[in-house]
């Protein structure tokens, strides 16, 4: 996805920002500091933020895709490590928790949990040449299937979403994707599928009675499929585009889950806007996005924008050169934002550069940036995938600095001043 983007932008950095500009940090860049394997919790030296390591003691952690909600309650939060042969689901408590190991079954990615049920549910792929749904109850921790009739077994793209009264679930998938599969290299894969315009469907899956329906087809290749939050039958996705073309314009639809209201969400500028990473906001029925907007040949101009799927006004924010991240998230109460800071890990010129996990504080109609956390050392073909916890106290993100994936939690408010003494805890 990354090279996706990578070649959809103009490599031309933009000159403006100054609305926010005055409210970046004033201190000198760091040096490169990072996670160490053997901490549990320490004081990151840059920012004078405390960071813990919610996968202390496992190998190669992993959270959960950027718009998949990790928490199954106010504190409790999921995510992936290695254990034995596989990656399986643990279990912790933000900030100061054991991880706890709930399942020795071996998930794909873009796992799902119900919090009203206390099901995580998950792809799986039986002996068969079709794929399979699964659910694992969080108390009782035993697995039950929803359907092995899944018409696709490759989950390259395809991700899971649950819907608000937690009755239906939803994905995407491509016909014939395994044939073209091994033709490309990991790098190829998501430009080549987009131009190949095999057909797509979007499907409804049951989850008391397993029920499959195919509610869209289209040649065009879609993915960020996820159910409105508020809206039970709602329905956003996107289309994707090839970077060796302009955009798809309107990338950005909504559907009902019976198939009818297919409708666009954001009418592009076909040439001039750049639109991706679509997430929902917690409160309001409105989904955020990622917006490159394109003044000229030589400047381009970045946002955290947001379309109200019911009035389609449009809400945009300025994000500073120093601050543009790959993904972004928003807090439970709407007040803030965060980004990964991986945006210049994508243009070449720029590697080398400082990255920080940054924090955006709403004040009015402009956004105040923080640095949280120094990821210089992040390899950023690693998606840090940043989430708020439910209290609005963490930033939680993965990491891979020190050469082991980490799950960890950054604190918002912070605990010392950056040149002030840092202190750590095993």
């Amino acid at each position: 996805m990354i090279s996706r983007i990578k070649s959809a932008l103009l490599i031309v950095l933009p000159i403006a920002g100054q609305i926010c500009a005055a409210a970046l940090p004033t201190q000198p860049l760091a040096s490169p500091t990072g996670a160490t394997n053997n901490l549990r919790s320490w004081i990151d030296p840059a920012t004078g933020h405390r960071v813990v390591n919610l996968s202390h003691g496992l190998r190669n952690g992993l959270g959960f895709y950027f718009h998949q909600q990790p928490f199954i309650d106010a504190s409790n939060m999921l995510f992936k490590a290695s254990a034995g042969r596989g990656q399986f689901l643990f279990q912790t408590t933000v900030p100061d928790g054991a991880p706890i190991q709930l399942s020795d079954r071996d998930t794909a990615y873009y796992e799902v949990v119900g919090q009203r049920r206390q099901e995580v549910f998950y792809f799986s792929r039986p002996d068969t040449n079709r794929g399979a749904i699964y659910a694992m109850n969080l108390h009782s921790r035993k697995h039950r299937l929803i359907t092995d009739r899944l018409p696709f077994d490759n989950l390259y793209g395809v991700n899971l979403s649950i819907n608000a009264n937690e009755t239906l679930l939803a994905t995407a998938y491509a016909d014939d994707l395994g044939k073209h599969f091994n033709q490309y290299t990991r790098e190829q894969r998501w430009d080549a599928f987009a131009r190949l315009a095999l057909t797509n469907h979007i499907l409804t899956i049951g989850i008391d009675n397993g029920v499959i329906r195919d509610i869209h087809t289209t040649n065009a290749w879609l993915g960020h499929v996820q159910f409105s939050p508020h809206d039970p039958n709602l329905i956003e996705f996107c289309r994707e585009s090839s970077a060796a073309t302009d955009p798809v314009k309107d990338r950005m639809w909504f559907i009902r889950a019976d198939g009818t209201g297919l409708k666009r969400l954001y009418p592009q500028t076909l040439g001039r806007e750049i639109v991706t990473h679509e997430f929902w906001d917690t409160q309001q029925p409105v989904v955020w996005f990622e917006l490159t907007l394109r003044t000229n040949a030589f400047n381009q101009r970045f946002f955290i924008a947001g379309v109200d799927v019911k009035t389609g006004s449009v809400k945009r924010f300025l994000i500073p050169d120093e601050a543009q991240s790959i993904h972004y998230n928003i807090s439970r109460d709407g007040s803030m934002f965060c980004g990964d800071g991986g945006f210049h890990s994508m243009v070449e010129k720029d590697k080398g550069r400082p990255q920080w996990i940054w924090l955006f504080r709403r004040d009015g109609d402009r956004l105040k940036p923080e640095r949280l956390f120094n990821m210089q050392k992040q390899d950023y073909r690693l998606e840090p995938n940043v989430h708020f916890d439910p209290t609005g106290k963490w930033v939680i993100f993965t990491y891979n600095g020190d050469g082991n994936r980490q799950v960890l939690a950054v604190e918002i408010n912070a605990a010392v001043r950056p040149d002030s003494k840092t202190s750590s805890s095993p």
